[in-house]
């Protein structure tokens, strides 16, 4: 069972993605539903997501945000 992508996986996907700017990354991460898992090593346990459809989605969305803004075509 995969425990989901955690901040640091967030930030990698979204870069692979094209979405390299640090603050769009904040807000993908800020904007997708996280749970708190037990983790051996890590006291207190680690952020996850879970629901890699709307990380999908937001990646998107954010990158024709980003063409829109440059002027270019969806």
């Amino acid at each position: 069972h995969l425990l989901g992508a955690t901040r640091k996986d967030v930030r990698d996907i979204c870069s692979a993605n094209g979405v390299d700017d640090a603050e769009a990354q904040d807000r993908i991460w800020g904007g997708i539903d996280k749970v708190r898992k037990d983790v051996p090593g890590a006291a207190g346990g680690v952020w996850f997501t879970e629901d890699m459809r709307r990380l999908t989605r937001m990646i998107k969305r954010e990158r024709i945000s980003r063409r829109l803004q440059e002027g270019g075509a969806a």
